[in-house]
């Protein structure tokens, strides 16, 4: 019997959470999506880091408070349906069981407590990395989301103590009136939300930020979304299951992909072909410099923010400390954030061109002081210094959400052409006072006119239909030097994309930043029209190096053919802080360090976990292989093997180092760390020469002697000087 019962008072407990199900889902959404991604916390960071003075004190806690009463609305709302779905729908024998009614009381004042208490884990784990004051406003707003927490949970309990004392007065009127209120407003909000988004998300997602827009997501969705599932509830309607079987039903046929790559309006320019790249980069060298000229090209491996800000800040950092780097550059290959970067850095360079002192960018000292001057480093840090997160969350829970319901794509609505605005905007303020930049011209036409040195781009991207990489490139390469790497003008040739859109496309990963659909392809044996879309590049391969050797190897053999003496040099800028980093030919000996082992469910995850492992396991021994040939020899046309330098540049973890996340936003305490560490590394070459920019031989000198530098981990006086550059201690 009492076995019996306690099924008896499982399944009513179980039917309680059935009934409160939507609620329930949105207020775990909300505390799960605050608190566990990465970058959630990297956002209240970049709030707190901003507690500074008496002006952005003031614009900080006036965020908190909109970020506060967005998490009371959420919470009340939440709160409200599931109270009154109980109420409606519960079965009036099942209350008299005390459990049952206990649970029906409790449960929905925690439902309306748990974005509090995501808000308060999101800010916890804020602290890390913090400085004072920065530190004690997230430890501040920890204790103020639990007490806010508890005084919801408080405040609900008074509520229904007051009502049971004036039942009489009150009645049962409350309800429909607060019903009527939630609902109207929630359908109003979201159409201003999504009205808003529609025209300007960019604004939207810098304005509200992140975590105050998952709370506005599930403010909005919630009460309709309940109040819909309610009336289906008495005439047993499962309205849940028919919206995911539309959803399922459209998404089968497509009939919602809006994902569609933006394109320029036009025709495609002709691209620039390989042997005429090389020729333009011969002419940008000093003729009478002594041989061989050093021919750079650079690998920029993936990572989200963290890699576009590595790279771009390692880019210009050289170009400021060594004489005539830019102009040796032949070819950069960028991965995700990499190609963001890389991007970044190639616009910043036509457009500080003109820039005062940009002649000689060589005041970065030789101690790691990373704010020194650097025209080209303050525009590239400005631009990605820029909240590229806000704009795509707030496209994705807003107008791209209503899109999974619409069966007629709405492409000005996906959520991947919010980021790309956003970087373009970012740069347009960074670098040219509000006019168009480099970043929103076609990339084809990219090497063609410069008033800079621009280096060829090979961005890479992965195609989903077939697995290989697909280079969205501003070079035709010859099919001879490319190893199983096809390029957009090979899958796609009308496509017409501007380089903002292809660096974007690169970096496409997680279900954040969706699949972009470039064309389609027509089987020639059935006729079948299939769809093309391009992923993140970091899915194939993450460091980009596999696409540099085979461009060394092509490039080195057409500079010879033109009577060119070059030196290959490849660097490799690493942004993973766990990288192994090995000394020359060791690399190729030693195996890989084991991965921890991750407990439970062996048999079923382990295929999955081997395809994700074999994500970076591939992108090891990609760099792996590519420091091999360079350091041992490249033929030319003539046979003669050309030995090169390669510099692996990475970042490092720290003790009370801020976790560098792999999303769309950093703090300025992280984007500190990163060019701290980025100059104590760069500093073995030595300060900038002035005026002497020719200087080939001075450049690979110093090229050298950052190779030589830079193998094995930095010393503790050297990482004691980083905190110091970071933290100012």
């Amino acid at each position: 019997m009492a076995i019996l019962n306690l099924w008896r008072t499982m399944r009513r407990i179980g039917y309680v959470l059935y009934l409160v199900r939507v609620p329930l889902w949105g207020s775990l959404f909300v505390a799960l999506a605050v608190s566990l991604p990465a970058q959630m916390p990297e956002v209240m960071r970049v709030l707190a880091a901003d507690v500074r003075g008496s002006n952005l004190l003031f614009n900080v806690w006036l965020h908190s408070f909109f970020v506060g009463a967005m998490a009371w609305l959420t919470g009340l709302a939440n709160w409200y349906w599931a109270r009154v779905t109980l109420q409606t729908h519960m079965p009036r024998d099942w209350l008299l069981q005390s459990s049952v009614q206990r649970t029906c009381t409790w449960l929905p004042r925690g439902i309306g407590a748990l974005p509090w208490l995501g808000l308060a884990a999101c800010s916890w784990q804020a602290r890390s990395g913090l400085t004072e004051p920065a530190a004690q406003w997230a430890l501040g707003f920890t204790i103020g989301a639990l007490l806010m927490a508890a005084l919801l949970v408080y405040v609900l309990y008074l509520r229904r103590r007051v009502l049971e004392a004036n039942a009489k007065r009150f009645g049962q009127h409350w309800i429909a009136r607060t019903g009527r209120v939630s609902l109207v407003g929630s359908i109003a909000t979201g159409f201003v939300l999504l009205l808003w988004s529609t025209i300007d998300a960019v604004s939207m997602g810098q304005s509200l930020g992140a975590v105050a827009l998952v709370l506005l997501s599930a403010f909005v969705f919630v009460p309709w979304l309940a109040a819909l599932v309610s009336l289906g509830t008495p005439a047993r309607v499962p309205v849940l299951r028919l919206l995911v079987a539309w959803l399922a039903l459209i998404s089968f046929f497509d009939l919602n992909d809006n994902h569609a790559v933006r394109t320029l309006p036009g025709t495609p320019q002709p691209i620039t072909a390989f042997d005429a790249a090389v020729r333009q980069w011969a002419e940008r060298q000093d003729p009478q410099a002594s041989q061989p000229r050093p021919m750079i090209f650079v690998a920029a491996a993936g990572g989200g923010i963290r890699a576009a800000y590595m790279s771009a800040e390692v880019l210009a950092q050289m170009d400021a400390r060594l004489p005539g780097f830019s102009r040796h550059v032949f070819a950069i290959s960028g991965v995700s954030g990499g190609s963001v970067g890389a991007a970044v850095y190639t616009s910043a360079l036509e457009h500080t061109a003109d820039a005062p002192g940009a002649a000689a960018r060589a005041a970065m000292p030789q101690a790691p002081r990373a704010n020194a001057s650097c025209t080209l480093c303050g525009a590239s840090r400005d631009t990605l210094g820029a909240d590229l997160f806000g704009p795509v969350v707030a496209a994705m829970l807003f107008r791209d959400a209503v899109q999974r319901f619409l069966p007629v794509p709405i492409p000005a609505w996906d959520r991947a052409r919010a980021q790309e605005e956003a970087l373009e905007r970012a740069a347009r303020r960074a670098m040219t006072a509000g006019q168009p930049t480099l970043l929103e011209l076609p990339i084809n036409g990219l090497m063609q006119t410069a008033r800079a040195p621009r280096p060829a781009l090979l961005l890479n991207t992965t195609w989903v239909e077939g697995g290989s990489r697909v280079a969205v490139s501003s070079v035709s390469p010859p099919g001879e030097a490319l190893t199983g790497l096809l390029t957009l003008a090979d899958l796609a040739p009308a496509s017409h994309v501007s380089l903002s859109t292809a660096a974007m496309l690169s970096a496409r990963f997680t279900y954040v930043s969706p699949a972009g659909r470039v064309g389609a392809l027509t089987d020639p044996t059935t006729g079948e029209v299939r769809k093309l879309r391009l992923v993140d590049g970091g899915y194939y391969e993450n460091s980009g190096s596999a696409t540099v050797l085979d461009i060394v190897r092509y490039a080195t053999r057409e500079a010879s053919k033109q009577g060119l003496n070059v030196l290959p040099v490849v660097i490799q800028i690493d942004n993973d802080p766990d990288t192994v980093v090995a000394t020359p030919g060791e690399r190729k000996l030693r195996p890989l360090p084991l991965q921890p082992a991750e407990p439970g469910f062996g048999e079923l995850l382990s295929p999955i976990r081997t395809l994700l492992n074999t994500r970076s396991a591939r992108g090891s021994h990609a760099l792996a292989d590519t420091e091999w040939h360079v350091t041992r020899g490249i033929q030319d046309a003539q046979g003669k093997s050309v030995e090169g330098v390669f510099i692996h540049i990475t970042l490092q973890s720290r003790a009370g180092a801020p976790k560098l996340p792999l999303g769309w936003q950093l703090s300025s305490g992280a984007r500190r760390d990163i060019e701290c560490q980025v100059a104590a590394r760069l500093s073995s070459a030595g300060a900038g020469a002035g005026s002497d920019t020719a200087a080939a031989e001075k450049l690979l000198e110093r090229l050298r002697l950052l190779a030589a530098a830079n193998w094995g981990r930095l010393p503790a006086d050297e990482a004691h000087e980083i905190n110091q550059c970071v933290f100012g201690q």
